[in-house]
């Protein structure tokens, strides 16, 4: 009698258990976001967010009160590059170094930006970089090799994204015309402007319309430094990319980089680090605000990896200063990086996981 008690008792638990793992994704749609706004901060880790508060406090970043850590080692190596870290966030996937959107054998991986598109919802991109630059890429392209920008460059203008704003017009212009940084003579501007507006410099930029829209602002990936106070910020694109997106009554998918806190890193340059955070945090400021008006829009912030693994050692909050430091390395890190949500559905991204979770949980919401 006992010991069919027990049976029946571990019967029951496995039913609950399998009933638990069918409907944990199950959501009430007061949880289901009609947007998603994804913010990467290339290169932040706590020590990047730390040094901006030093400077800045409270950040829009503290509008966000659901925090959690993930995990970034790519399928090859135990530090991610941007492009595997790109590819986990924008896909639910692993992926070798050096590889966009897609396995290491070739299979491509569906991403986000993708999926919006195929449910009505529209979709962009905004970074301070190329947008065939390895965390952009990962959003909007599949390639075995991130450095084929050029190849990249094409797959970007045979789709049908919304909003495509940052750098690197030379990879979309014939190898004939002053400035490219192609091979070959396609001109893929005149491709995009078959269905979009195109600007290439910020005096344009400011005459854009509430349409699909692609500005590409600099002919290289190097798009302007926030300490050199561009014409046209991180803050500026993103204002301007949710004119744009929030006209589809469906929805949106829109991520932004702040790209330039990894160039920080590298160069061990904590000035730079720091500015590139207040100008990601602008950005992040110009999204809640659209948020918190919205009641539909989940915000997410977080980084693909931590570069320069920096350490802060003395300074003032009261004063505003940062007097010592340590840097232990020009490159990247494997180092947890911080996650932060807002929005229906925030508790999801809390607590320790891994970077793919960002990517699987964000398909989940919207299948």
């Amino acid at each position: 009698m006992k010991k069919r008690y027990a049976l029946t008792i571990l019967t029951i638990i496995l039913l609950v258990s399998v009933l638990f793992s069918v409907f944990s994704f199950q959501f009430k749609e007061s949880d289901i976001p009609m947007n998603i706004i994804l913010f990467i901060g290339d290169g932040m880790g706590v020590s990047q967010v730390t040094t901006a508060r030093i400077y800045r406090h409270p950040m829009h970043l503290e509008r966000l009160k659901t925090m959690g850590l993930l995990t970034t080692y790519s399928n090859n190596r135990f530090k991610t590059d941007s492009a595997a870290a790109g590819t986990a966030l924008a896909t639910g996937y692993k992926t070798d170094n050096g590889v966009i959107a897609q396995s290491p054998d070739g299979e491509k991986f569906q991403t986000i930006a993708e999926y919006a598109k195929t449910i009505g919802k529209s979709s962009g991109v905004v970074a301070s970089t190329g947008i065939t630059h390895a965390t952009p890429a990962s959003f909007l392209a599949h390639k075995d090799s991130r450095g084929s920008q050029a190849e990249i460059a094409e797959q970007i203008a045979a789709m049908n994204f919304d909003v495509l704003f940052g750098a690197g017009w030379g990879y979309f212009v014939p190898a004939t015309v002053e400035g490219s940084l192609r091979n070959d003579e396609k001109d893929l501007l005149e491709v995009m402007r078959m269905k979009m507006q195109v600007v290439i410099n910020t005096d344009d930029f400011e005459t854009l319309e509430d349409e699909p829209a692609a500005a590409l602002l600099e002919r290289t990936n190097y798009f302007p430094k926030a300490m050199d106070n561009p014409k046209i910020s991180l803050a500026d694109m993103t204002r301007k990319a949710l004119q744009i997106l929030s006209k589809n009554n469906k929805g949106f998918f829109l991520m932004v980089e702040g790209s330039q806190m990894d160039w920080g890193g590298h160069s061990n340059d904590v000035n730079y680090i720091m500015t590139e955070m207040l100008a990601f945090d602008d950005a992040i400021g110009i999204a809640m605000d659209f948020a918190e008006k919205n009641g539909k829009t989940l915000v997410i912030v977080t980084a693909d990896h931590e570069t320069g693994g920096l350490t802060l050692l003395n300074g003032s909050f009261t004063e505003q200063t940062l007097t010592e430091y340590h840097f232990s390395t020009t490159g990247h890190t494997a180092e947890m990086v911080p996650v932060f949500s807002y929005g229906p559905s925030a508790s999801l991204f809390g607590g320790i996981q891994d970077n793919t979770e960002i990517g699987k949980k964000m398909f989940e919401l919207w299948k």
